[in-house]
Parts: structure tokens; C-alpha cells; sequence
């Protein structure tokens, strides 16, 4: 039996998850390039332009490394939205720091437009269950500093309940609930022919409103196609990436102490935990998560670069 989020919350501190925002935690992710005091804001109460209608801008929500996002309301309504922001041009004073800002600003514009391409492709899917778990695209458009998307507003992420809201590890209820949801998220984008590559709490956020029971996939400005629309054949990075972050980001909930390697500097020896994961790992990394895990973690694991996974193989030893 499938359980829901705002059920298994209570089990937790008695909280009310209202908080309508993307994870503003500042974070070291992989492609982060540049502090958000080197790029413009928004001022409150700014009308935005986009392709199909005007937004005023109510509040800052957060702040990235490629971009900040805002709460904005759509003119003549009662809609709110959130407005991600990236950088469009450079506008910076110093000529030394021009080669740097090139090939940050080259950055930016593949974040963009694999993020679009990503949404866009998700917004087509056919059956409505394969969208849900992926915030919907409302309108985009472009200012003289920025590129601009719009698009549904979610909540707090997983990372932001844990740290902020309960500030306590999640309930072994929760912890599967979270797991489940998330899987399903992965296994449909992957199902639309892309990995996302940066699969963490931080990127994974629960609904508002009568969405509150879902959890939604974030952050697709480096999410690949895995497979060659044209000739059908398999990219570098693939399904079984994600899944192992995954793996990882699942027993984590149970426990943020449970990954031995969040306490190691030296990348040599994280890479050593992390194959020690597999193959031998440490007693106290099951010492919460339930036994199956461990199963599950041999089925990644021997999973083949090429081959496709059985998520339902996984699903099952879940529940």
C-alpha cells in the first residue's frame, strides 16, 4: 500500500508545509560557477513580459549558481508562479575576467536550453500519470540580462524538510514514501529518454495545494538525452548513473549519517567508499534502512553500462 506524504509527516514534529519555494540552501553543485551577488535581481513589484502573458514579480524564493528564482503573480489573476531567472549576457566592467565570464555564460545557455528541451519533451508526453511528477511548464521569455521560465509552483524540497522543517532524520514511513516517489519521478523521465545527473534531496520537491502528495523532479539545466532521437543509439551517461544516486539518496533518508563518505575530503577514498558501498558496506549504513535496500543496491550494481533497468524489479522490493 502506497502511503502519502502529508500522512506520513505526522508522524514527525507537527509541522504545516507551506513554504512555496525551490531549495535556496547554498550548495557546491557541479556546475556552479558563480556566486548570486555577481548577477542582477529582480526588483519586487517588477512587471515581467513573457510570450503569453505579464508577471509581477512578489518575492525572491531563492538563489543558485546559474540562476534565482521568484514567486510571481500573472496580471488580471489569481495565479502564482515561480520565475527562474538565468543570466543572458555579460555585463561586468573587467576586461580580465571577460574569458571567465565566456565560458561561464556558455554554461548558462546550455542550462537553458537543456532545460527547456527537457520540459518541453516532458510536456508532450501522452498519458498524464508520465507528466505528474515534473513541474509544469507555463511560459518563457527574454529580457536584456535574463532568460526566463515560468513555471508551476512546488514546495520545500526533501532537502529543505529534513534540515529546516523537522530538523530531525524522517520516519522510516517516510523515508520509503520519499523513496517510492522518487524512483517513479527517475524511471518516467528516463522513460522520456533522459537522465537527469544530478540526482539529489536538494532537487526533489513536494507539491502545494491539492499537489501536496506528490514529489516533483527539479533542477533539469544538465540533464542529458540518453538516446539519439535520430539513430536510436545510446549517449555516455546512462539510467544506471541516476539509479545509483539514488540508491545513495534513498539510504541517506533513513539516516544522514548513514553514507560513510559524507565525512571524507579526499576524492580518492570517497571513490573507495562509494565501490565499498556495493560490495562490502559498513554495518551502520543499514543500521535504519530496511534490509531490501540491500538487494536493491546489488541489482544497480550489476546492472550493465547498456542495459535498460526493470524498474519494477526495484518498485517491488520497496514495499
Amino acid at each position: 500500500m502506497r502511503l502519502r506524504l502529508h500522512e506520513a509527516l505526522q508522524e514527525g514534529p507537527e509541522v504545516r508545509v507551506l513554504k512555496e519555494e525551490e531549495s535556496g540552501e547554498k550548495r557546491k553543485p557541479p556546475r556552479k560557477m558563480s556566486s548570486s551577488s555577481d548577477r542582477p535581481k529582480l526588483a519586487i513589484g517588477t512587471e515581467i513580459r513573457c510570450k503569453d502573458g505579464s508577471y509581477l514579480v512578489e518575492r525572491l524564493l531563492g538563489s543558485g549558481g546559474f540562476g534565482d528564482v521568484y514567486k510571481v503573480k500573472r496580471n488580471g489573476t489569481a495565479e502564482f508562479y515561480a520565475l527562474k531567472t538565468e543570466l543572458n549576457e555579460f555585463n561586468g566592467r573587467k576586461v580580465d575576467r571577460l574569458k571567465a565570464c565566456f565560458y561561464r555564460l556558455s554554461l548558462l545557455s546550455t542550462a537553458y536550453h537543456e532545460s527547456m528541451t527537457v520540459m518541453t519533451a516532458l510536456a508532450s508526453l501522452r498519458d498524464p500519470d508520465k507528466r505528474k511528477h515534473f513541474v509544469q511548464l507555463i511560459d518563457k521569455g527574454k529580457t536584456r540580462h535574463f532568460k526566463l521560465i515560468v513555471m508551476q509552483m512546488v514546495g520545500p524540497s526533501i532537502e529543505d524538510i529534513r534540515r529546516r522543517i523537522l530538523c530531525t532524520d524522517f520516519t522510516n514511513r517516510t523515508a520509503m514514501y520519499i523513496s517510492q516517489e522518487t524512483l517513479e519521478g527517475i524511471r518516467d523521465l528516463h522513460t522520456a529518454g533522459f537522465i537527469h545527473r544530478d540526482i539529489k534531496p536538494q532537487n526533489f520537491a513536494i507539491g502545494i495545494g491539492d499537489k501536496e502528495k506528490t514529489i516533483y523532479v527539479l533542477d533539469l539545466g544538465i540533464a542529458h538525452r540518453f538516446v539519439d532521437k535520430r539513430t536510436g543509439g545510446h549517449k555516455p551517461a546512462r539510467p544506471k548513473d541516476d539509479l545509483e544516486a539514488w540508491i545513495y539518496m534513498s539510504v541517506e533518508l533513513y539516516s544522514v549519517s548513514a553514507l560513510p563518505w559524507r565525512r571524507v575530503a579526499d576524492k580518492h577514498k570517497v571513490l573507495m567508499e562509494k565501490d565499498r558501498f556495493f560490495l562490502a558496506p559498513c554495518a551502520y549504513t543499514y543500521k535504519k534502512a530496511p534490509e531490501g535496500y540491500k538487494s536493491i543496491s546489488k541489482y544497480i550494481d550489476n546492472l550493465t553500462y547498456e542495459e535498460e533497468p526493470n524498474y519494477s524489479v526495484i518498485q517491488v522490493k520497496l514495499t
